[in-house]
């Protein structure tokens, strides 16, 4: 469990913590410099909480970029991809 990340011992700590204690949280914001690892650590993460290791071919997975020439991801991104995914039923559940 996150074996190729370098780097995030504290965050890693906290992620497992949850995973460990059943009290994953609703959300987790991963900010920070641009090239720390952000989207890696959350990749990694979403392959725990999907046990699918390869998002891209997971459909509940869902990746949500940043507009061009825009820095963040904006609240409203957010919302019109929670609003569209609400209308399609689960693929995987778990026993």
């Amino acid at each position: 469990m996150f074996e190729n990340i370098i780097g995030h011992e504290e965050q890693i700590n906290i992620i497992k913590r949850d995973i460990k204690e059943k009290s994953i949280s609703h959300a987790y914001a991963f900010i920070g410099p641009t090239g720390v690892g952000k989207k890696l650590l959350a990749e990694e993460f979403s392959k725990i909480l999907l046990d699918n290791a390869n998002l891209e071919a997971c459909i509940d997975y869902t990746f949500i970029e940043r507009k061009e020439g825009k820095k963040d991801i904006v609240v409203e991104q957010i919302r019109k991809g929670i609003v569209e995914d609400l209308y399609v039923a689960p693929a995987s559940r778990k026993p």
